[in-house]
């Protein structure tokens, strides 16, 4: 609680050509003091610090209120590895899951979407 733990989540385009890719991110936002998601390497970065600093009593965990963040992978190449990257100050000594989801859309067409989803403890 109170320190910075940095997660780091690789996918790599398996089909056989270029798509666009969307990468989101879901956590619980009473549980974290920052969160952050970086999927380019080059500073741009989506942070949703929270400004309210009090814990949150049992009623209002009961109402437990969702994030989402998410970042675009544009023009994603076949073969290539992208990584995102996420930061997080919990807020509350609990455990937590994040929930993060990327899908890859062809450009060549409305074809079905690939998509990859995993909860990190």
């Amino acid at each position: 609680m109170g320190q910075r733990l940095t997660v780091e989540l690789e996918a790599i385009d398996t089909s056989k050509r270029p798509g666009h890719g969307i990468v989101m991110l879901n956590y619980s936002k009473h549980l974290v003091s920052f969160m952050a998601l970086d999927t380019t390497r080059q500073k741009t970065v989506v942070q949703l610090p929270t400004s309210n600093t009090e814990v949150p009593d049992q009623t209002v965990l009961a109402r437990t209120a969702y994030q989402l963040l998410w970042s675009s992978w544009p023009v994603w190449a076949p073969g290539e590895r992208r990584t995102a990257i996420i930061s997080l100050v919990l807020r509350l000594p609990q455990d937590m899951t994040l929930h993060v989801s990327v899908v890859f859309e062809d450009m060549a067409g409305p074809a079905a979407a690939q998509r990859w989803s995993e909860a990190v403890l």
